[in-house]
Parts: structure tokens; C-alpha cells; sequence
């Protein structure tokens, strides 16, 4: 925390030494770099959009075109981002190979655990439960 902080006060010291002609184009080049991002953001939820929306079998242009979206069933407890708690109760569609106590509907974000595994290269069917998974 202390290392960032340093960190900071030295690139607003450099910033406050910079021509105004220089901080146009690193303000430039700050905004191209978070379209960019949300952009490659915007890419991959689509990517997993057609997934999961193939996984249930349907087009994902027949699941935009819905007007409204069901409310989660409330037996299930989606996974937060940062891998904490279980999701539990009905719909529960895949399970953690490294910890059989987690598991997640397959719907909502997806938990740490799923993302991890994924990245290191294990296949999401391998992880499905009561199908060829686990």
C-alpha cells in the first residue's frame, strides 16, 4: 500500500512538471487505453453470452430480443466475482475440481474458480455436473 501510494505522489509530481501539450496526449492516450479495455471487455461477455446461450440452446438474438429477465431463483446464491460464497440449491450446473463444495448455476458472473480453471485450460464441460463432467 505504501509502495502505490509513493508511486502515485511521483508520477503527480512528474504529471505537475509536464507541458500542457504533453499531458493533452498522455490524457490521449490514457482514454484510448480504457476504450480499449472496455471494448476487449465488452468482447469477451458477448463471447460467453453466445456460450452459455448455446449450452441452453438458445440463440443469444432470441435471448436479447426478451424484454424482461426472470428474477434468479431464490434458492440459488450467485458466486461473487472475488470467489466468495456458494451457489446452492436448484440449477447448480458446475462444481469446482479443486473444491467440491463450490459450485456455481452457470448463470450471473462467473466465480474466480470457474475463470481460473478455464485459464488453465480446463474444458467447462469437464466441470458440469451430472453431465460428462464433474
Amino acid at each position: 500500500m505504501q509502495e502505490t501510494t509513493n508511486a502515485l505522489q511521483r508520477a503527480l509530481t512528474a504529471l505537475n512538471q509536464m507541458s500542457d501539450e504533453d499531458l493533452m496526449a498522455l490524457k490521449r492516450a490514457i482514454d484510448n487505453t480504457f476504450e480499449t479495455r472496455k471494448e476487449a471487455r465488452r468482447a469477451t461477455l458477448l463471447r460467453e453470452a453466445r456460450y452459455l446461450a448455446g449450452q441452453m440452446g438458445v440463440p443469444l438474438e432470441e435471448v436479447l430480443k426478451t424484454r424482461t429477465l426472470p428474477e434468479p431463483s431464490s434458492s440459488v446464491r450467485v458466486e461473487s466475482s472475488t470467489g466468495g460464497g456458494e451457489v446452492m440449491g436448484e440449477g447448480a450446473g458446475f462444481r469446482n475440481p479443486d473444491n467440491p463444495q463450490q459450485v456455481w448455476s452457470g448463470r450471473g458472473r462467473r466465480p474466480v474458480w470457474f475463470i481460473e480453471a478455464v485459464a488453465r485450460g480446463v474444458d467447462p464441460e469437464a466441470m458440469r455436473m451430472g453431465g460428462e463432467g464433474a
